[in-house]
């Protein structure tokens, strides 16, 4: 379970990509954080947040809530899948 993990946390080298590192018995799974770096014209897309998990070893069920937040948590936002 994930309250018996272990956590490692760093930035991958060279980059701005923050690996978290879950350890188990059962398994390892790492967390891949980032924010794609965009050209000028891309600007509609700044706020983009790309999270990536990955089974590196072993087993482990994983279950994700997605909860956005606007004006860091301040201001109302509701948000559906497409």
């Amino acid at each position: 379970a994930a309250e018996d993990a272990t956590y490692h946390q760093f930035y991958f080298p060279d980059t701005n990509i923050l690996v978290t590192r879950m350890l188990t018995e059962d398994g390892i799974v790492e967390v891949q954080d980032f924010m794609p770096l965009l050209r000028p014209k891309d600007e509609a897309h700044r706020q983009r947040l790309v999270r990536r998990v990955v089974c590196v070893r072993g087993r482990m069920p994983m279950r994700t809530e997605i909860a956005p937040r606007m004006d860091y948590g301040r201001a109302p936002h509701e948000a559906r899948a497409t």
